[in-house]
């Protein structure tokens, strides 16, 4: 191996989130001296240039791939190479014979269905791909959460192929259809962010509000797609800088000579977070007691108050409170205020140029800045020195 090992990274370029993946592999490198990466950056492919593909690294002289290795064909083609290979696919089912490292997309598919039955919906509704693993493997983990909690779940599947043979207007006509016969309220789980603004597009066509009759969440923080809707799309972040630091570490145990270690070892990194926007931006509780308590602690995060004044606010009592939320939420109203106020601390720490740590604790409403620490670590499992070190997007999170 070279002094300073040579690393190609080989995706498509229309992914959102190898930006962040990227920085996992540098976090990774970094202690050890540093990779120096063949990639291709997203621009390229509007100047022209070849994008890199794993045939055009025949006859490169270097130490490792991470790669989107998708068929059988592209198996071949990884193969000849003779370095050490990951898998970043989740295409298929199949890693072809490769490690794999990847986002955790059945937790991913819970996380879905926690979010939009904590809005207090009960008719939920899966639109993705038929036959694709990871479509596949989200869908599960909606429907499986979903069931749990006693909701039922309509899907919309199709295949990949169907999909490119249809025009916009195809697409938009299927798609109103099936929103106009979806029980309302619905909640709708879309694969991915592109399909979720169809989603929202169709609902426009089909006369539906979004969201107070649909709400809609999407997968992969596509922040093009999510910031520039209408509504703005609330949406899973996957956690990229850490998956790229795990295929980063997996690749480094191979070419360490750990084959055997990590022969047809599969990583599955959980999703970061829910990313709340105007989507799913309401509340379809049964109960006004605790639709007004909720309104109430949101408007009010930046600043200390505590579960009787919520209490207070609604005109009953404490108990009475606690029992409605366990009953409408799953989670105590305390909790509630905890995890609001934490998320609201995320958004913060991932600005640009953000607050320091002490200003944070003060402008989320913690009592104290040892309170807005254990309070960080315990519902996020860091502390938020370290998440502001980690993370790099600037969206508020949903815990």
């Amino acid at each position: 191996m070279s002094s300073v090992p040579k690393i190609a990274v080989v995706y498509p370029a229309s992914i959102p989130w190898m930006g962040q993946f990227l920085d996992g592999i540098r976090r990774f490198s970094g202690p050890l001296g540093g990779w120096r990466l063949y990639t291709t950056p997203p621009a390229l492919a509007s100047t022209g240039e070849r994008t890199l593909a794993i045939s055009s690294l025949v006859g490169w002289q270097g130490d490792g791939v991470i790669a989107v290795v998708s068929n059988e064909e592209e198996a071949r083609e990884a193969r000849l190479l003779k370095v050490p290979i990951v898998n970043i696919s989740s295409w298929e089912k199949e890693s072809f014979g490769f490690p794999r490292v990847g986002v955790d997309n059945f937790q991913a598919g819970r996380l879905a269905a926690d979010h939009l039955l904590s809005r207090g919906l009960k008719n939920l509704a899966f639109i993705g791909w038929d036959g694709v693993y990871y479509s596949d493997l989200r869908r599960m983990g909606f429907i499986g959460r979903a069931h749990e909690l006693g909701s039922e779940v309509s899907e919309l599947l199709k295949h990949p192929n169907e999909f490119d043979e249809e025009n916009w207007g195809q697409r938009l006509r299927v798609l109103s259809h099936w929103i106009h016969q979806l029980p309302k309220p619905c909640g709708v789980f879309a694969v991915h962010d592109y399909r979720a603004q169809l989603v929202i597009d169709a609902c426009d066509v089909a006369g539906v509000r979004v969201p107070q009759d649909v709400a809609v969440i999407g997968m992969d923080n596509d922040v093009i797609i999510c910031r520039h809707s209408m509504p703005t799309i609330t949406s899973i972040s996957r956690n990229s800088e850490e998956v790229g630091w795990q295929a980063a570490a997996l690749l480094h145990r191979l070419m360490e000579g750990n084959a055997d270690l990590a022969k047809d070892e599969e990583i599955r990194v959980p999703p970061e977070c829910v990313v709340a926007r105007e989507s799913t931006d309401t509340h379809y509780h049964g109960d006004e007691v605790v639709r007004v308590s909720i309104r109430y602690i949101e408007n009010r995060l930046r600043y200390p108050f505590n579960v009787e004044e919520v209490a207070n606010h609604v005109g009953v009592s404490k108990r009475k409170l606690e029992m409605r939320f366990r009953d409408c939420v799953g989670k105590s109203p305390h909790q509630f205020i905890t995890e609001a106020r934490v998320a609201r601390a995320r958004e913060l720490l991932n600005r640009p140029g953000g607050q320091s740590l002490q200003v944070i604790s003060e402008n989320c409403g913690f009592v104290s800045y040892s309170a807005f620490v254990s309070s960080f670590k315990r519902v996020t499992g860091v502390s938020p020195k370290e998440a502001r070190n980690q993370k790099t997007t600037g969206e508020i999170s949903e815990l």
